[in-house]
């Protein structure tokens, strides 16, 4: 697939997903709605990065990582103003309190979300042009801005509220998020830095074993103690920054 037609499809994700999150608000199901909304606003994100030059194997394959690609090329850019980007990272926060913990999201603030995704979705497609490329019809808030060049229209805005509103939800969604981790530690899964330390202990007691005169060593096998040190070294192996889903 060429970075055109999946910046094509990735606008008819987005689309789509929009849409979705429409029918779930009509369904009294918030929770997919803030799902949908965010997803909107990330591949939608992930299809200006396209737009912008980045080649599709050089996108950030995590969350974050989009959201900082797109403040570079669009916000310091001056193509997109700050508040309008920051908030995807805000609906990701609210994304995640609905996926991964037992917090129902509110109705009203489902239904923001969604405002503000769609208002989101319509800035981006317009300062870069995405729905002449995808071939759509431009609609909602696109129209306000006539015939304006990029240059003379200055940093898309969009119309967000309720900022306050949503920084709460996002200290919610973090909170969450911690508390989980929490739950993971105390259910009794060894820790990443008790694995290394184990580790760590298993390579000086294999050290000292080699380090013993032959005779002394017992019935001990040097290459099946090697392997057992590998074995708990590569069990020890992890990361510092392990990823939100």
């Amino acid at each position: 697939m060429t970075d055109h037609s999946f910046s094509v499809s990735l606008v008819r994700k987005s689309e789509r997903a929009i849409q979705i999150a429409r029918l779930s608000l009509e369904n009294e199901d918030p929770d997919s709605a803030v799902n949908r909304a965010y997803y909107a606003m990330f591949n939608i994100s992930r299809a200006a990065l396209l737009e912008a030059g980045v080649a599709e194997g050089e996108l950030p394959r995590t969350h974050r990582g989009i959201s900082e690609a797109f403040r570079q090329h669009a916000v310091l850019t001056g193509k997109v103003d700050a508040e309008l980007a920051s908030a995807l990272s805000r609906a990701e926060s609210l994304r995640l309190m609905a996926d991964y913990t037992a917090t129902e999201i509110d109705a009203s603030a489902a239904t923001k979300l969604v405002e503000q995704a769609e208002t989101y979705v319509r800035t981006v497609e317009r300062v870069f042009g995405l729905q002449q490329s995808a071939g759509l019809e431009t609609v909602g808030p696109a129209e306000t801005q006539g015939n304006q060049s990029r240059d003379e229209q200055g940093p898309a805005t969009g119309n967000l509220s309720d900022v306050d509103e949503m920084e709460v939800a996002r200290r919610r969604g973090r909170e969450e998020w911690l508390k989980l981790q929490k739950q993971k530690l105390e259910s009794g899964a060894p820790t990443l830095e008790e694995k290394r330390a184990k580790a760590r202990e298993d390579w000086l007691n294999l050290r000292r074993q080699q380090n013993r005169p032959i005779k002394d060593r017992g019935k001990g096998n040097a290459s099946a103690d090697l392997e057992r040190g590998e074995r708990a070294n590569d069990a020890a192996k992890g990361s510092d920054d392990e990823l939100d889903p």
